[in-house]
């Protein structure tokens, strides 16, 4: 019995559930907008569904995905270089006059 779904028993289809919880963890979107993206494309789910939908996958997805997930490989003496890199262009794009 170990190997039972855990969408079993919910109204809507993991198709639907996944993308909703992948969305409001990797972006920062809110319930609202995530009701309103849904209503875009047909669904009707109100904001509170989606909440529980987080509250109950967020976690079972970080426990499934974090052993996946690669180091950068990086040295810490390349990952300081590159932040140098990135503040030098972004001091350099925020500086920039029009005139």
């Amino acid at each position: 019995m170990d190997n039972c779904s855990p969408f079993k028993w919910r109204h809507f289809e993991a198709e639907i559930i996944l993308p909703c919880v992948c969305w409001y963890l990797r972006y920062s979107l809110s319930y609202r907008d995530l009701e309103a993206m849904m209503l875009e494309r047909g669904l009707q789910v109100d904001h509170t569904t989606i909440y529980r939908w987080v509250q109950c996958y967020a976690q079972k997805l970080d426990k499934r995905c974090r052993p996946h997930l690669k180091a950068t490989g990086l040295l810490p003496e390349e990952v300081e270089l590159r932040q140098v890199k990135y503040r030098l262009i972004f001091y350099n794009i925020t500086n920039l006059s029009v005139h």
